[in-house]
């Protein structure tokens, strides 16, 4: 489906604002600290029904208020529309988030308004996605997986929750506060819901590797998964390690993710060109692969990166933008035919 109109109620530096879009290529455009990467995760908000990955609910609200909404309005092949509305209101009493979820006014499962529309968010931290940590790798990797699948996102959340349960519950052993055998319920839901995490991943990183072979490209992105079983975890010296450290050793919580070019470590032996070409097909191998799964053209949402790439590249990655919608948020607008421009300075909404 293609965005038409997006509304903004007290989110984030937005107290009222809305907004048209055409069907391809849009530029946001403003000075810094205007709004226009809010605009992108309000879209991606939309498709994903989560924040950005290193954002929390809490990060949504505009200050001094309590309640958010992001209603937009999709145009499907039919040109029927479509509006699709997300609602998180924080109660004070019970110091809780409480999200609700409309489809052209009726209130549906998260499950039911995930599965209407896709996006995939690019932004200039996923450059670092070579150089940076094993956290920052995870996150990019967990941020795009679970904005279209829900049995990934739900098997995530889950997993998250178990790890810091068996964490307290380790460190209770290690203070002769617990028992060992206390672990064993939480390894078996540690175990589930980490090998559907990793199988996914797992899909994931073999369909990008078999897209560059194709291309007979030499890149190539590792897995180096720490891969979880009831044995290994159960094993009384694997276990005392886990009492010792007060923490869960093994799970997708450890996994990591390699670029190499030639089989050699792009971290230590690519040049910042090659660096650039991996991540900019990873971005493309993610498109593919939403659009394989879900049936859908993802809605491309790209965040201030033409101004980190070279004239080179940023012809490369405007030959992939064409055949999706695109919305793209920058100082400044590239010279391309059929663009539609939002700038901020003159538009009319509320900050």
């Amino acid at each position: 489906m293609i965005l038409k109109t997006l509304k903004l109620t007290n989110f984030r530096s937005w107290s009222q604002a809305s907004f048209h879009f055409e069907p391809n290529t849009n530029f946001v455009i403003g000075p810094n600290a205007s709004g226009k990467t809010n605009i992108l995760e309000a879209i991606f908000l939309i498709a994903s029904t989560a924040p950005l990955a290193h954002h929390r609910f809490r990060d949504l609200f505009k200050q001094s208020t309590k309640h958010v909404k992001v209603e937009t309005v999709f145009v499907d092949s039919q040109n029927y529309e479509h509006i699709l509305s997300f609602n998180l209101v924080f109660d004070s009493d019970t110091n809780r988030f409480q999200r609700s979820f409309l489809i052209s006014g009726n209130k549906v499962t998260r499950l039911k308004f995930l599965s209407q529309v896709s996006a995939l968010f690019f932004e200039p931290n996923h450059l670092y996605f070579i150089t940076g940590s094993p956290q920052r790798r995870r996150r990019t990797i967990d941020q795009f997986l679970k904005s279209f699948d829900w049995e990934y996102s739900q098997s995530l959340g889950s997993y998250k929750k178990i790890i810091r349960q068996r964490n307290k519950i380790l460190s209770q052993i290690k203070a002769k506060q617990a028992a060992p055998q206390s672990l064993w319920p939480w390894n078996k839901s540690l175990v589930k819901k980490g090998q559907i995490i990793q199988a996914k991943r797992r899909q994931f990183i073999d369909f990008f590797n078999r897209q560059q072979q194709e291309n007979n490209s030499p890149t190539k992105l590792i897995y180096q998964a720490s891969w979880l079983d009831e044995n290994l975890i159960s094993q009384p010296a694997n276990l005392q390690k886990e009492i010792n450290a007060e923490t869960t050793l093994w799970g997708p919580h450890r996994d990591d993710f390699i670029f190499a070019w030639q089989n050699q470590p792009l971290i230590y032996y690519g040049s910042r060109g090659q660096h650039r070409l991996a991540i900019f097909q990873l971005f493309i191998s993610q498109k593919t692969y939403i659009e394989q799964i879900t049936k859908q053209k993802p809605i491309l949402l790209l965040d201030d990166v033409f101004s980190e790439l070279d004239s080179g590249f940023q012809q490369k990655l405007l030959k992939h933008l064409h055949v999706n919608q695109t919305i793209v948020a920058d100082i400044h607008p590239l010279d391309i035919p059929n663009l539609h421009i939002i700038d901020l300075k003159t538009h009319n909404a509320q900050t």
